[in-house]
């Protein structure tokens, strides 16, 4: 087993690298570093946190550990974020070897069974679209139509990300998915382990005043980069619509 000294060495070495210790405590700097740097850096205190716990970090921020419960942190080997990451909030270059993170989230009350309150509306439209596409896929697309009665249509964009409702084909009201996950703290995300509660991925903030709708997520999955969902490839759920 790597020794606890020589991880936190190596810790240590890649802030010093980018100016961000002084006198042994974390500073922030506007240096920015690089991935191959940053990427160590989750190895290191993924590591550490992993095997030795959350000590070891404490002289490098003083008093800001101590609001944090971490009997309710899981840190795996391979995760991409952990809380010392969080505190830091480092700047980093793009990862040059690949685009982008695949992030996938699903709702606890999906296994759960939650009922949710569907008094007040009378009509209930699902939707699940897959938007993989690949070069030789020449009738890929990025748009999906779900159509309900005569009067009631969905369209969703993977590209945008925008989900809109329409009723007698105007815009009664639009959905942006992108914004729903990128408001969720990332620490709720990783600790979660990608199963959120059902709050997160719901809105039922209707604008229009003709229709009352509702939009609720059961599962997601798409490209995900520093915090930010870049595109979708997959999304189920539902949308909830009444006359008002």
């Amino acid at each position: 087993m790597i020794s606890k000294y020589s991880q936190t060495e190596r810790f240590e070495s890649i802030l010093t690298k980018y100016n961000k210790i002084n006198n042994g405590v974390y500073v922030k700097s506007r240096d920015v570093m690089d991935f191959t740097d940053y990427n160590n850096l989750i190895s290191h205190t993924n590591y550490i946190l992993g095997n030795y716990g959350h000590s070891p970090f404490i002289p490098y921020f003083p008093g800001s550990l101590d609001t944090i419960k971490w009997d309710s942190v899981f840190v795996w080997e391979y995760s991409t974020s952990n809380p010392i990451l969080d505190i830091m909030k480092i700047e980093y270059t793009e990862d040059t070897t690949m685009n982008s993170n695949i992030i996938y989230l699903n709702t606890q009350s999906r296994q759960k069974g939650t009922i949710f309150d569907i008094s007040g509306f009378n009509l209930y439209c699902p939707f699940t679209i897959y938007a993989y596409t690949y070069p030789e896929d020449t009738n890929a697309t990025n748009v999906f139509e779900y159509f309900w009665s005569e009067s009631v249509r969905i369209k969703i964009n993977s590209d945008s990300m925008y989900l809109k409702v329409f009723f007698n084909d105007s815009i009664v009201d639009e959905y942006d998915i992108a914004s729903m996950v990128n408001s969720i703290p990332p620490n709720i995300i990783r600790d979660s382990s990608y199963e959120l509660p059902a709050h997160y991925l719901i809105r039922t903030d209707s604008i229009s005043t003709t229709v009352k709708t509702a939009f609720y997520i059961n599962s997601l999955s798409g490209n995900y980069y520093k915090g930010k969902l870049e595109s979708l490839t997959e999304l189920d759920g539902f949308v909830l619509l009444k006359l008002r």
